[in-house]
């Protein structure tokens, strides 16, 4: 995964976020996303599918990929997980709050 793609997922997310940063581990990419403080969990959570694809279907297929959307001022419903495993199509989110 080039610094460029990691470029291109902060953008794509840009408008919804205060900071996101994004680390590889092995076979994992986990994206930590602190959303802005008016966007609601449902709406934070549609933030996945343009952090998954704006990896290419190869890097898809070869790392499994975790989205941690946090926000301070939200405890209530933050943190929320979401998983895409390599060999799956789909997020997999944690319960509500």
């Amino acid at each position: 995964i080039t610094q460029e793609r990691i470029n291109q997922v902060k953008t794509a997310i840009k408008d919804y976020s205060n900071e996101t940063s994004i680390r590889i581990a092995g076979r994992i990419i986990e994206v930590i996303v602190e959303v802005k403080d008016d966007i609601s969990i449902a709406d934070a959570k549609e933030l996945g599918t343009p952090i998954v694809y704006t990896f290419t279907e190869e890097e898809r297929a070869y790392y499994d990929i975790q989205i941690f959307l946090t926000n301070e001022k939200n405890t209530a419903q933050y943190p929320a997980i979401g998983y895409k495993h390599h060999t799956k199509a789909g997020l997999t989110w944690t319960r509500d709050r």
